[in-house]
């Protein structure tokens, strides 16, 4: 999967994780920063979202979702 194949959308309240409360804020795991509602987001192919900046920075560098390790991207050259 290539970076510009992700799904990419706006953090809203629809992305706030089941067990978080009313309020309580969500951060992005790569840079420990809160989402703001409209803050541009990347999800990854294990469903685990970053603000969009941060999660392309992070594939540039790795292949795998920091949160639970899913490989993310693939090196064509080993396809």
């Amino acid at each position: 999967m290539k970076l510009e194949d992700f799904p990419k959308t706006s953090f809203d309240h629809s992305h706030v994780p089941p067990g978080v409360k009313e309020g309580e804020k969500v951060e992005c795991q790569v840079c420990m920063m809160n989402f703001h509602q409209g803050d541009p987001i990347l999800t990854m192919t294990c469903m685990h979202y970053y603000h969009l900046s941060c999660a392309s920075d992070w594939l540039v560098k790795h292949t795998k979702c920091p949160i639970c390790g899913t490989v993310q991207v693939i090196d064509e050259q080993y396809q």
